[in-house]
């Protein structure tokens, strides 16, 4: 057996001998033709942006954070919501939540005087 299968054989085998530790393993190319799973570490930012890009060009990554953000105000139009949404969205300040709150009180605003 070459040196060269050996190596891979056993690289192979002590990524896969452990479960990975991430739910989206970071993944790396061999030699140009198959992947093997690094799962101890979780995948890039890039990654992920190449991911969802390749979806749509009307989705990119953030929009998810903006619309769980949009959900919860919508949801509870009170100043509590902007706690919910810094909890929710692991923000380091809550003035970012008190942001999303403002980006969405114009919707609330004309939702409420449609009902009314």
């Amino acid at each position: 057996m070459g040196l060269g299968l050996e190596i891979v054989q056993n690289a192979r085998k002590s990524l896969f001998a452990r479960a990975p530790q991430y739910f989206f393993p970071r993944t790396k190319r061999l030699w140009g033709r198959s992947y093997v799973i690094d799962g101890a570490n979780h995948i890039s930012g890039k990654t992920v942006f190449n991911l969802v890009r390749a979806l749509s060009s009307d989705v990119w990554p953030h929009l998810f954070r903006e619309t769980v953000a949009s959900d919860i105000i919508k949801a509870d139009s009170s100043i509590i919501s902007a706690f919910v949404v810094q909890r929710r969205l692991d923000l380091s300040d809550v003035r970012t939540g008190f942001n999303y709150v403002k980006r969405f009180a114009s919707d609330i605003i004309e939702r409420q005087q449609l009902s009314s």
